[in-house]
């Protein structure tokens, strides 16, 4: 059940920040550097969120979620480099 509401919780928190971005990126007004120093805010957000949902998880000895996890933060560090 714990591991259902973690991934519930990131998805929504994705949601969310994907849905913040779309509405930066359309603004007329701001510019490229804008747009791009806040989506790697978003990024940073949400990979922070990735690290203490594994923690937890880990705390709790389910290492399969942990892997996923693990790899959804890689990926976020990756689109971050």
């Amino acid at each position: 059940m714990m591991n259902s509401n973690v991934c519930t919780a990131n998805q929504k928190n994705y949601n969310q920040a994907m849905e913040y971005v779309n509405l930066t990126l359309e603004r007329d007004t701001a510019t490229k550097a804008d747009n791009l120093l806040f989506l790697k805010f978003m990024i940073d957000s949400i990979g922070r969120d990735i690290e203490t949902d594994i923690n937890k998880i880990v705390s709790k000895n389910d290492f399969r979620y942990a892997l996923l996890f693990k790899l959804s933060k890689m990926y976020f560090e990756l689109l971050n480099s």
